[in-house]
């Protein structure tokens, strides 16, 4: 198992609330200078103030303790999309991945509201529908 360095977790927890020294750790943890100067050079720290800090500034703790990211999870409808997007064949990927390309900004299947809540949708070779101009 890979040891934790305690000094890389302080510098994280500064990091992460963005500050630059380590007065602000005194205050949140109400120690002394010499408490924190024994934790870096013991390389030892109290679990319950990893934890706390974690905690209170919304860290992950992988992040804090071995420095690793996490991804984040995926939405509902990100996921949703991943699964359909995954049972696709490549020429479909390929479709798809074409078609969000060239829709970004193009006026591809862009909704017109006329009187009503009346919908039209037109694709980006219509360039007038009933007096509504792309």
């Amino acid at each position: 198992m890979k040891n934790y360095d305690s000094c890389l977790i302080i510098e994280r927890m500064k990091e992460s609330a963005s500050r630059e020294t380590d007065k602000f750790l005194l205050e949140i943890f109400g120690i002394a200078q010499n408490t924190l100067s024994g934790w870096k050079s013991r390389n030892s720290m109290p679990l319950q103030a990893i934890v706390t800090f974690a905690d209170e500034y919304d860290v992950d703790l992988n992040w804090l303790i071995l420095g690793k990211e996490t991804k984040p999870a995926l939405d509902e409808m990100e996921q949703l999309l991943l699964d359909n997007y995954k049972r696709l064949d490549s020429a479909q990927k390929l479709q798809l991945l074409n078609a969000s390309l060239n829709g970004v900004g193009n006026g591809v299947n862009q909704v017109a509201n006329g009187n009503n809540n009346n919908q039209q949708v037109f694709n980006r070779d219509v360039v007038e529908v009933a007096g509504i101009k792309k």
